[in-house]
C-alpha cells in the first residue's frame, strides 16, 4: 500500500503583507500625532538652557566691566588726576558728567550736591559768574571736604562701555577685561544697547544732553546669528547708576 506525504506550506500572502503596512502606518500616525514635536525637537530644552547659561555668563562679564566706573564715594582718599561719576542723589543730577580731582584729600561724608549748592556744575550753570561751558571746564569746580573736583568730561567711561557692547542688531566678538580682572572674550548680538528713563511709567531712550543721561543703562543680547544650534534665547540687564 502506497503511503502518500502531505506537504504544508507556510508564509504571508500578499493580502496579509499588504494588510500589516497599513496597520503599522496607521500606528505610526497616531503616535507621531500623539507625541507631537517632542520627538524632533527633544533636544530642544539642552540648546536652550546651554544659551541661558551662555547669555549669564556674558552679562556678568559686561557687568563686571559696569563696576569698574569710579564713582564717588563717602569719607574716601583721593588723589590728583582721580576721575569719578558723583552718586545719584536728591536733586536727581548730574549723572552724565564726569569729574577731575585737582586738589587731593579725603571726601564729605555726603555727596557735594546736598553738601554744597549748587552742586556738581554742568554745562549750562553758574559757577561764581562763570557759565559753564562742555567739558573740560577749569572755572566749574566743586569743593567737597576740602577736595576739588572740576566739571571734566561727558562721563567717557558710561559712554565707552556703551560704545564697546555695540550697535543695536549688531553681532560682536569683544573682549572685556583688565590688569586688574580676567579677560574674557565673548560672542553675542546686541538687541538693546541705550540709555534710558523713565516717563509716565514708560521707558524712554534718551541722549547725551537729558539730565538722566547716565542713570539708567539697558542692554539685551542674544546669541549671535553665526552660533551653532542658536535659539531665540534673550538676556536683559538695567544697569543703575547709584
Amino acid at each position: 500500500m502506497k503511503m502518500r506525504k502531505n506537504h504544508s506550506e507556510s508564509g504571508f500572502t500578499l493580502i496579509e503583507v499588504i494588510i500589516t503596512l497599513v496597520v503599522v502606518a496607521i500606528v505610526a500616525a497616531m503616535m507621531a500625532s500623539y507625541f507631537g514635536t517632542s520627538i524632533t525637537q527633544s533636544s530642544l530644552p539642552f540648546f536652550r538652557l546651554n544659551a541661558a547659561e551662555k547669555l549669564n555668563r556674558i552679562m556678568e562679564i559686561i557687568t563686571t566691566e559696569y563696576d569698574q566706573i569710579p564713582r564717588w564715594s563717602p569719607g574716601t582718599p583721593y588723589i590728583t588726576g582721580s576721575t569719578v561719576i558723583p552718586t545719584p542723589t536728591r536733586r536727581q543730577e548730574p549723572y552724565g558728567y564726569q569729574y577731575i580731582c585737582t586738589s587731593p584729600g579725603t571726601s564729605g561724608l555726603k555727596d557735594a550736591t546736598v553738601d554744597n549748592e549748587p552742586g556738581w556744575p554742568v554745562p549750562g550753570t553758574t559757577v561764581s559768574a562763570h557759565v559753564c561751558l562742555t567739558p573740560p571746564d577749569a572755572l566749574c569746580t566743586v569743593t567737597d571736604n576740602g577736595v576739588i573736583w572740576q566739571l571734566y568730561a561727558a562721563a567717557p567711561t558710561l559712554m565707552a562701555l556703551q560704545t564697546k557692547i555695540g550697535l543695536e542688531g549688531s553681532d560682536y566678538t569683544q573682549t572685556f577685561g583688565s590688569a586688574s580682572t580676567s579677560v574674557n572674550t565673548v560672542s553675542y548680538r546686541v538687541i538693546q544697547n541705550r540709555f534710558i528713563k523713565f516717563v509716565g511709567g514708560n521707558e524712554v531712550a534718551i541722549a547725551m544732553g537729558d539730565s538722566e543721561y547716565g542713570r539708567y543703562l539697558k542692554v539685551t543680547i542674544g546669541l549671535p546669528l553665526s552660533e551653532s544650534n542658536r535659539t531665540d534665547e534673550t538676556l536683559t540687564t538695567l544697569f543703575v547708576l547709584r
